[in-house]
């Protein structure tokens, strides 16, 4: 898919991405209107680097009462991490984000995690 008018921010997504695999990581947040591209910039940043990266994706649920971690839990099923899965479940939540942060670590392949649509996350809060 070729993207109209997105060059410049699919490289500054490139370029971040080049920087983190020889660094400590990125977080990077696209923001904008509804509908203007946002989704389809990540998914041509992602088909990008599809070859020779981990990708996993997790959406936000736009509920009145959303899933708790549900971007997190959905992280989870897709990479099949049993360990991981058997410690959610169980509640540990603390022992969760470590141990995440310590097996994303451990991956072979440089990592790009999606959240989708986080600003379903704190929804029921702006709401009151």
């Amino acid at each position: 898919m070729e993207l109209v008018e997105r060059s410049d921010f699919l490289s500054a997504l490139n370029h971040q991405f080049e920087e983190s695999v020889s660094g400590d990581g990125h977080c990077m947040l696209i923001s904008g209107e509804a509908r203007i591209g946002k989704s389809s910039l990540v998914k041509a940043f992602c088909d990008n680097h599809r070859k020779g990266s981990n990708i996993f994706k997790g959406n936000c649920d736009a509920l009145f009462t959303p899933r708790p971690l549900a971007p997190l839990y959905d992280v989870l099923w897709e990479w099949r991490n049993g360990d991981l899965l058997a410690l959610a479940a169980a509640g540990h939540r603390n022992e969760l984000f470590i141990r995440f942060l310590s097996e994303l670590k451990k991956l072979a392949w440089p990592t790009i995690l999606v959240f989708e649509d986080i600003h379903w996350a704190d929804w029921k809060i702006r709401s009151h």
